[in-house]
C-alpha cells in the first residue's frame, strides 16, 4: 500500500484550514482526500444551544456521517432558528463543531464523498456528556444494588411461591448488574434482556430505558414480595424507588410487557407472584344477554338483554365463566352507534344479538370476553370500526383473535378481514374515517346483521 502524505493547513480563502492528503505513485504525488476544518482563531460564535444538542445526539451514535444526513438532522432546527439547514451546517463547520472530510476521485479534483465528522469543541463536548452519563449510570447502579442486598438479607426468610420467585429475580438481577458493571469497566458488551418478548437494550445515555425499567420492576416487585403478606397492587411498585407524585405511573409505559416478562423469568402468572390488580379501572359498555359466573359460586350475574349495561374490567377479569345466549355478537369501536342502536328502539327488538362497546381501546376485559365468547360453535361476529390507523390496529387485533369475523367496510358492507384490509389499502378514499360518518338506521343495521 502507498504511503499517504498530509500537506498543510492551509488558510482557505474562507478562512478556514485545509490538510491535504496525497498518495504517493512511481511520478507524483496524487491527491486522495482534503479535511477542512474551523480556525479557532477566527472565534466563530458557538451555534444556537438547539443545534449543538443536535449534533452532540447525533454523534453520541456515530462518528461520522454524510453531509445529507447531517442537513436532514438540522431540518427542524433549521424552522425554529429561521437559517437554513445549509447556513447552520457552514456554522458548525466554521466554530469548530464539525470537520469535513473530502474523499477525491482518481483525477485529484472531483469531489466522490463528503462526510462530516466531530470537530474540536463536539469532540470536547462529547467527552463531558459520556463523562457525566457514566457518573449518572454509576450512580444508578449503585442505588439498585443497595436494594437487591436488602432482597438477599430478607429473601431468606421467604417460603412457597413467593419465595421461588424472589429467588429467580435475584439471580436474574445479579447477571444484569454485572454485565453494566462490564460494560463500564470496558470489559463487556452492551448489556441486554434477552427474552421471548424482545431485546431490552441498555442506553447509558437515556435514563430511563427499557433495560433500566424492567430492572426496577423485579426490584420493586422482589421488596413487594417481601412486605406485603396479602398481595400488592400495580400502582404500589412505582413509589418503592421512586416515591412522590406521578411515581405510580412509572412502569405503566411497558405494564404488558413487564408482567409477561415477570411470568418468563418466574414461571407464574403475575396473580400468583401477588399481584391483586394490574391498576386499572374502566367500563365494558354492552347491550344483548350475557351472563357473569364468579369464581366463589353463587347465583351468576345476569345481563338484562334490553338495558344498556356497563361493566367493570375487574367483573370480567374475574368471572370464572361468561356465557351468553347470543347467536351473533358485535363489536364497535365508539360508543356513538351503540347509543344510537339503544335509544332508537332498534337493540330492544333484538333477541339474538350481543353488543360490544369498545369506547376506542381494545383491553384487555374485551380480549377476554370475545376469547370466552368465541368457543362457542355456531356464533357470527362483526366489527365495527373506525378506518384510521388506530382501528386498523385494533381490526387486526379481532381477527386475530376470531377469524371469522366479518368487518364492516363504509358505507355499509360487510368483508372478511383480508378483503376490508385490501379495500382500505387500493383506495385512500375509504381510508381514515370515523365512524359516525356513516351509523346509518335500522334499515341498514337489519341489511347488515339479521
Amino acid at each position: 500500500m502507498k504511503e499517504i502524505k498530509t500537506h498543510g493547513p492551509i488558510l482557505a480563502p474562507n478562512g478556514r484550514l485545509v490538510w491535504k492528503m496525497y498518495r504517493e505513485t512511481a511520478r507524483t504525488l496524487l491527491p486522495v482526500a482534503l479535511v477542512e476544518k474551523g480556525n479557532p482563531e477566527l472565534g466563530v460564535e458557538n451555534p444556537p444551544a438547539g443545534v449543538r444538542q443536535v449534533v452532540l445526539n447525533l454523534f453520541a451514535r456515530r462518528q461520522s456521517y454524510t453531509y445529507r444526513a447531517v442537513l436532514e438532522a438540522l431540518a427542524r432546527e433549521a424552522v425554529s432558528t429561521g437559517y437554513s439547514p445549509e447556513e447552520l451546517l457552514e456554522n458548525l463547520i466554521s466554530a469548530c463543531w464539525v470537520d469535513k472530510q473530502i474523499k477525491l476521485g482518481r483525477d485529484g479534483l472531483s469531489q466522490v464523498e463528503v462526510r462530516l465528522v466531530p470537530g474540536d469543541r463536539l469532540r470536547a463536548a462529547l467527552a463531558e456528556q459520556a463523562g457525566q452519563q457514566d457518573r449518572v449510570v454509576r450512580e444508578w447502579l449503585s442505588g439498585q444494588q443497595a436494594l437487591l442486598e436488602r432482597l438477599r438479607d430478607g429473601g431468606r426468610m421467604l417460603v412457597g411461591v413467593r419465595g421461588e420467585v424472589l429467588c429467580r429475580i435475584i439471580t436474574c438481577l445479579t447477571e444484569y448488574f454485572g454485565q453494566v458493571r462490564c460494560y463500564l469497566a470496558g470489559e463487556g458488551p452492551v448489556p441486554e434482556i434477552s427474552w421471548r418478548g424482545g431485546t431490552w437494550r441498555f442506553q447509558p445515555g437515556r435514563l430511563p430505558n427499557n433495560f433500566t425499567l424492567a430492572v426496577e420492576f423485579l426490584l420493586c416487585t422482589g421488596y413487594m414480595l417481601q412486605v406485603r403478606d396479602t398481595g400488592f397492587e400495580w400502582k404500589e411498585l412505582g413509589p418503592v424507588l421512586f416515591p412522590g407524585i406521578g411515581a405510580s405511573k412509572r412502569f405503566d409505559r411497558l405494564r404488558p410487557q413487564l408482567l409477561e416478562f415477570l411470568e418468563t423469568i418466574s414461571g407464574f402468572s403475575p396473580e400468583q407472584v401477588g399481584l391483586i390488580s394490574r391498576g386499572s379501572l374502566y367500563s365494558i359498555y354492552l347491550v344483548g344477554d350475557l351472563s357473569l359466573q364468579s369464581s366463589g359460586g353463587g347465583m351468576p350475574l345476569q345481563v338484562n338483554r334490553q338495558a344498556l349495561v356497563a361493566l367493570t374490567n375487574i367483573q370480567v377479569e374475574e368471572a370464572a365463566a361468561i356465557q351468553s345466549r347470543a347467536g351473533k355478537v358485535l363489536l364497535t369501536e365508539n360508543r356513538a352507534l351503540l347509543l344510537k342502536m339503544y335509544k332508537t328502539g332498534w337493540l330492544a327488538r333484538q333477541t339474538d344479538l350481543l353488543v360490544l362497546g369498545l369506547d376506542g381501546r381494545l383491553r384487555g376485559a374485551h380480549r377476554r370476553l370475545l376469547q370466552e365468547l368465541g368457543q362457542a360453535a355456531g356464533r357470527n361476529f362483526y366489527a365495527w370500526v373506525d378506518t384510521d390507523a388506530a382501528g386498523q390496529s385494533i381490526a387486526a387485533a379481532v381477527a386475530g383473535m376470531l377469524p371469522g369475523t366479518l368487518f364492516v367496510l363504509p358505507p355499509g358492507q360487510l368483508c372478511s378481514f383480508e378483503e376490508w384490509s385490501s379495500r382500505l389499502q387500493h383506495n385512500p378514499a375509504l381510508r381514515n374515517t370515523e365512524q359516525e360518518e356513516y351509523l346509518g338506521e335500522p334499515p341498514l343495521w337489519d341489511r347488515l346483521f339479521l
